[in-house]
């Protein structure tokens, strides 16, 4: 069983790692889930969302988690962020839990600022 606070843990370690280049400290489920608007497929297993999130992490030059909502073995997150080009957006987050564990996590933002700059 997750409890609230191992759901709070996992976000706080979350956030840490996005922060500071450092996915390896997210406790992450073995057949864990990842979706995101950057991504036409979502990710499946702990190794390629590890992958994935220290490939971006550095991208990254502020993660702050504005908000968090825990129900049961879910959480909803806003987050801000802010790129190390200085382009700043909210995003959402939701994740699933087992045993301590993030095992579904998905990631809503409005990708236009991103896309805006790179032109």
């Amino acid at each position: 069983m997750t409890t609230t606070q191992d759901m709070q843990n996992a976000v706080t370690r979350l956030i840490e790692a996005m922060n500071n280049d450092g996915a390896g400290v997210i406790p992450l489920a073995e057949h864990v889930v990842y979706k995101s608007p950057l991504l036409p497929e979502p990710l499946v297993g702990h190794a390629a969302v590890r992958e994935h999130i220290g490939e971006i992490a550095p991208f990254v030059s502020r993660y702050v988690l504005k908000r968090a909502l825990f129900d049961g073995d879910s959480a909803a997150l806003v987050v801000e962020v802010e790129g190390v080009n200085g382009i700043v957006f909210e995003g959402t987050e939701f994740l699933r839990f087992e045993g301590g564990r993030i095992c579904d996590l998905q990631v809503y933002f409005d990708t236009r600022a991103l896309l805006q700059h790179q032109g």
